[in-house]
C-alpha cells in the first residue's frame, strides 16, 4: 500500500508541477550553456564572462560561480573564488548599511536576499536563518501576514514541529488551496501517507486531489 501511495503522489506531483519542472529543466539548460561557455573560451574571455555574468536571479550567478570553482583550469578557479569574494562582501555591506537604519523590515529583507542567493554555506547560514527568525518573530506582532515568511524559515532550519504548528494555523485562519498543498508535501516527506489522504479528502472541494490510483487503496 505505502508504495502504491509513494509511486501515486510522485505521478500526480509530475503531472501537477509541469510548468514548474519546464521552468527548472530550462534553468538546468541555461546553466549547463552558461558553464560549458567556460570551456570553449580563452582565459581572457573567460575572465570577461566570469566578472560580466549578471543573470536576474542572484542564485543562479552563483551556482555558475560555485561550479567554475571545480574547473580543472586554475584561471577560472581564481576568478570565480574572486567574484565570490566580491558578491559576498556587496551583501555583507548592504546588510550593514541597512541594519543603520533600524528598520527591521528592510534588515530582514537584506537577510533574506543574502540567504537566497545560496551563497551561505553550513554554519553561516544557520546563523543568518536564526537572525532572520529572531527579526520576524518580532515583526509578527504588527505584521501577521509575514507570518507566512516563517514557513520558509522553519523548513531550511528542519523545525518540523514548528512548521507543521504554524501551516496548521494559517490553514485554520484562511483555507488556501497553496498552503493545503504544502501540507500534502509535508506529510509525504514524513512519510504520514494516511495523514496525507485524509487531509486531502478534508479539503477535497478546494480541488486538490489525488490520483484516481489512490481509490480502495487505503482505508480512511
Amino acid at each position: 500500500i505505502v508504495n502504491n501511495i509513494e509511486e501515486a503522489y510522485n505521478m500526480e506531483k509530475y503531472v501537477k508541477d509541469d510548468v514548474e519542472e519546464e521552468l527548472e529543466l530550462q534553468k538546468s539548460l541555461n546553466t549547463i550553456a552558461a558553464y560549458d561557455s567556460l570551456t570553449v573560451k580563452t582565459i581572457e574571455e573567460k575572465k570577461k564572462f566570469i566578472f560580466e555574468f549578471n543573470p536576474p536571479n542572484m542564485d543562479f550567478k552563483i551556482e555558475i560561480l560555485e561550479r567554475a570553482l571545480k574547473d580543472e583550469d586554475i584561471n577560472v578557479i581564481h576568478y570565480a573564488a574572486v567574484e565570490l569574494n566580491r558578491v559576498d562582501v556587496e551583501f555583507q555591506k548592504n546588510i550593514k548599511e541597512v541594519e543603520k537604519s533600524g528598520d527591521r523590515l528592510e534588515i530582514y529583507q537584506a537577510y533574506k536576499e543574502y540567504i537566497n542567493s545560496g551563497i551561505l554555506k553550513d554554519f553561516m547560514l544557520t546563523f543568518y536563518l536564526e537572525k532572520s527568525l529572531n527579526l520576524l518573530l518580532e515583526l509578527i506582532s504588527e505584521k501577521k501576514e509575514l507570518r507566512v515568511e516563517l514557513l520558509s524559515i522553519y523548513e531550511k532550519l528542519e523545525r518540523k514541529k514548528e512548521y507543521e504548528n504554524l501551516l496548521q494555523t494559517l490553514i485554520d485562519e484562511q483555507t488556501k488551496k497553496e498552503l493545503v498543498e504544502l501540507m500534502l508535501d509535508f506529510l509525504y516527506k514524513e512519510n504520514r501517507y494516511e495523514e496525507m489522504l485524509k487531509y486531502q479528502k478534508r479539503f477535497s472541494n478546494l480541488g486538490i486531489e489525488l490520483p484516481e490510483v489512490f481509490s480502495g487503496e487505503v482505508e480512511i
